[in-house]
């Protein structure tokens, strides 16, 4: 089954902070990559909003997890 980006985004992002509480980062890391994946597809589509929420604040939410969690490279 395929899912849409509404539902990727949603599913994604639970199954990222679940593991972060977990304090599974690596997992984390990977589920938050996926989250810029989408969030990717959803600018080169023109989408403005996913599951109800702006993708500038999904960008948001993503980035400050990574950021917090210090899962940053520092390249």
């Amino acid at each position: 089954m395929q899912f849409t980006l509404n539902q990727a985004i949603k599913n994604h992002w639970r199954t990222a902070n679940e593991l972060l509480k977990e304090n599974q980062l690596e997992e984390a890391n990977e589920y938050l990559d996926r989250c810029l994946v989408v969030l990717a597809k959803a600018t080169g589509n023109n989408q403005n909003e996913l599951a109800g929420v702006r993708v500038e604040l999904w960008k948001e939410r993503v980035w400050y997890a990574l950021e917090n969690n210090g899962l940053l490279n520092d390249a």
